[in-house]
């Protein structure tokens, strides 16, 4: 991606609404009165669940994930909440990435003064992750969520698992935040003709980086889980690729085309989640136009290249 004269951050928090269309307003009109711009917003009614793009300023993007933490405690329960995907907390994750000529190290600082806030204010445990993270367990966000929140909050019972900040107990309302920095990450979904799950979490072990070593079609750099979209009506790969330029779209739709065939079905298409760079959707000798046709993006639902990478919203901001 080219870089900019501007200190810029992206923050991409996951908020556990999704099901809710009145919520879903409330923490969108929140993110936005913090000041940081609201590039994009993905709803998944299944997994109950909206990540929300934020680009701005440092200060923007944690007055925007302050304001979140606050309508959240509002409209969310997590001793009620249900969906496909695997959480701790209202806002369950927000990570900061850094942008233009801001460093790893300003992403970091935006994600000690959010755990700062939150914990101070609302007594909520929260945990730094990622190039943020303080200890080796806290490292990588899978483990974090690991079990989920009836796991996490077993851990802290057990003294397992200590909080960077905030108390040990999860918040009743809000239960846990995990927060950090990390370099651009895609969540790429590729959507399956069946709607079986099984087939879905067949191929996404299939694909990602750890596994059963002698995988042939496992890739680096990814994580992947099999579940059901309702949006879709069908079963989903959904897929983190933490570095796009080693393991590109492509190869993900590749891997997941000829590792469907084994639970006897077909990848129709792919959706991308928030923004991905311009050089993603690119590769030497293709045109963008033949890239997106070949990763069949935007057969389930609009794909428009202006408002779904990162340097038109940059350009926009900075002009």
């Amino acid at each position: 991606m080219k870089l900019i004269d501007e200190k810029l951050i992206e923050a991409v928090p996951n908020v556990s609404a999704g099901a809710d269309p009145e919520a879903v307003k409330q923490l969108v009109s929140a993110a936005e009165s913090g000041g940081a711009l609201v590039a994009h917003v993905d709803t998944s009614i299944s997994a109950n669940r909206t990540v929300i793009t934020l680009l701005g300023t440092s200060d923007q993007v944690v007055a925007s994930c302050c304001a979140l933490v606050a309508t959240a405690a509002d409209v969310i329960d997590m001793r009620t909440h249900t969906g496909t995907h695997p959480c701790v907390g209202a806002v369950d994750v927000a990570p900061f990435i850094p942008l233009g000529t801001a460093t790893m190290e300003d992403a970091i600082a935006c994600a000690e003064r959010l755990a700062c806030w939150a914990a101070k204010t609302y007594s909520l445990p929260c945990f730094l992750y990622g190039a943020a993270a303080r200890k080796i367990e806290h490292q990588t966000l899978p483990e974090l969520r690991r079990g989920g929140i009836a796991c996490l909050s077993a851990r802290l019972e057990q003294h397992a698992l200590t909080p960077d900040y905030g108390s040990s107990p999860l918040h009743p309302k809000l239960g846990a935040l995990i927060t950090g920095a990390r370099d651009i990450l895609i969540a790429y979904n590729i959507q399956l003709s069946t709607s079986d799950v099984g087939a879905a979490s067949q191929i996404a072990a299939a694909i990602r980086t750890t596994g059963p070593s002698g995988r042939p079609h496992a890739l680096p750099y990814l994580r992947a889980i099999g579940w059901y979209e309702e949006a879709h009506r069908c079963a989903e790969v959904s897929c983190n690729l933490l570095d796009y330029r080693a393991t590109s779209l492509w190869a993900v739709w590749d891997a997941v085309s000829t590792a469907a065939k084994s639970v006897d079905c077909e990848a129709v298409s792919s959706d991308i989640i928030g923004l991905a760079p311009e050089s993603a959707l690119e590769a030497p000798g293709i045109s963008q136009e033949e890239y997106l046709r070949h990763i069949k993006l935007g057969v389930c639902r609009s794909f428009e290249v202006e408002k779904r990478t990162i340097e038109p919203w940059i350009r926009h901001i900075v002009r």
